[in-house]
């Protein structure tokens, strides 16, 4: 087809060739037009579904039945319709076409299922029959079922051989599947029937994770109404319903939920106009210290959860890195300037301890534990007990990411967790009981999860339980072998 592009094409059992055309490849690329075409006896024929029923865009997939010549399926792309894109099928070659949906006319020949993750929905009725569809295909030993990818997941039909006569069942096929590329990650000190796991993504923003053995449910799902890509995460770890999380969006950068993820506000009267940045929410979740993004900006400033109000913070300048003590409401620490620096007036003013400190450090408070805070830098490991009065060092470590867990025993030291070298055990995901004395490599060789990102923590209330990020696998969890 002249100026398109053939995406996807399949045999039929008698050796009949089907291509999907688009004008473009997609697949968030607004194709405008698109075509199916065969190939049979030496000659192409045009088969393009005809688009009185609303469809504009390309055509990204295609599939021939490999057991009944002259079936085919071939799925739309681009087409930013209410139902989204749209499914044809046709059993005599594509000489005529039946669709999912006429969105010209109203009529609807499917029902969605996604029971099994419910926020697939993104605060529809019904959620959508997915956007993206670049790869379409028919089961080879059961015709009824075709399972086509979307921008979302992966879905599949359970009886499109009765399209035309009953309405096809739809539903979701990715249990225990991921693609998402996984941002941050926090595990408050959560009670029942608050979030285990707050977490930031792409594309889909994130979770409130009330239960992470299940797919979150819609009612916890930040969805796309923040307007742009999360870049920072944090929790009130005494108060698990308090969260915080920085977006990339110029208007409204800053959104906060006190309701454990069921509802987020956007902080308003911002001090700057600047898209995300970083934040942290001090222990009790009354307030929460933010630093906007950009390579000039100077300023941290503070924002009463409470009272919606903006304050100045003095004592730290442009790259400071900022923490909330786990437990005490009115402390934080920084690192700035290669100094370790603290305050314990609500974050109003930082001051210096006098501990010298190596700069691009991340910081890293510790669950139920006032006053504890480790260093971090990919060659460097320390920590304080003490505020930041004194440190120690830990050796022979370059760890990318820490965070903490549940301990052991009960009052115990929390349980560390890390990814990196520790010593001649080489890189791996390891898991210290004794603050730091020894560490127990918890993946093998055969275990690495691809490509994982600098981003771990245990479960607060859980010993033995890790999550960590991936670069296109979702989170990570470990639970401890039985």
């Amino acid at each position: 087809m002249p100026g398109m592009y053939p995406l996807q094409a399949d045999f039929d059992a008698d050796g009949t060739l089907y291509l999907a055309y688009s004008d473009n490849c997609g697949p968030n690329a607004n194709p405008n037009s698109g075509a199916v075409c065969r190939y049979r006896d030496g000659a192409f024929t045009d088969i393009t579904p005809p688009p009185g029923d609303g469809r504009y865009g390309g055509f990204g997939g295609i599939s021939a039945d490999r057991n009944n010549p002259g079936t085919l399926v071939t799925a739309t792309l681009g087409y930013w319709g209410d139902n989204g894109d749209n499914i044809y099928r046709s059993t005599d070659g594509g000489e005529t076409w039946q669709s999912l949906f006429n969105e010209t006319t109203g009529e609807r020949h499917y029902v969605m299922d996604v029971s099994q993750a419910d926020w697939l929905t993104w605060g529809r009725e019904e959620a959508k029959t997915g956007w993206w569809m670049t790869d379409i295909n028919i089961n080879p030993f059961c015709p009824d079922e075709v399972m086509y990818g979307t921008g979302a997941t992966i879905y599949r039909t359970q009886n499109m051989t009765e399209l035309g006569t009953k309405d096809v069942m739809i539903s979701f096929a990715a249990y225990g599947l991921e693609e998402t590329a996984v941002y941050r990650m926090v595990s408050p000190q959560y009670q029942d029937g608050q979030p285990q796991l707050y977490s930031i993504m792409g594309d889909l923003t994130g979770f409130a994770h009330t239960n992470v053995t299940a797919c979150p449910d819609d009612a916890h799902f930040m969805g796309s109404s923040f307007g742009g890509d999360p870049t920072d995460l944090d929790a009130a770890f005494v108060n698990a319903n308090v969260a915080a999380c920085c977006i990339q969006n110029r208007e409204h950068p800053l959104w906060v939920t006190t309701d454990g993820g069921v509802t987020w506000r956007a902080a308003e009267q911002l001090p700057e106009r600047t898209e995300c940045g970083t934040v942290c929410v001090n222990a009790d979740g009354s307030l929460l210290l933010w630093k906007p993004a950009g390579t000039g900006n100077t300023n941290i400033y503070k924002y009463s959860i409470e009272k919606e109000k903006w304050y100045a913070v003095s004592g730290l300048g442009y790259g400071a890195q900022v923490a909330a003590d786990r437990v005490n409401p009115d402390v934080f620490y920084a690192v700035y300037n290669g100094m370790f620096l603290k305050s314990v007036d609500r974050g109003n003013t930082f001051t210096p301890t006098g501990q010298l400190v190596a700069d691009g450090c991340s910081i890293q408070t510790v669950v139920g534990k006032e006053g504890n805070v480790w260093l971090c830098n990919g060659s460097l490991l320390m920590y304080t007990e003490d505020g930041g009065e004194s440190f120690a060092a830990v050796k022979d470590i370059a760890f990318r990411a820490i965070g903490f867990g549940a301990p052991a025993k009960k009052g115990g030291y929390p349980a560390i967790y890390a990814m990196g070298e520790a010593g001649e055990q080489g890189d791996g995901i390891y898991r210290s009981v004794d603050k730091g004395a020894t560490w127990q490599r918890i993946n093998d060789d055969l275990h690495r999860f691809g490509n994982v990102k600098p981003c771990i923590t245990g479960d607060s209330r859980i010993f033995g339980r890790v999550y960590f990020a991936t670069d296109g696998r979702g989170i990570v969890m470990g639970d401890m072998a039985q």
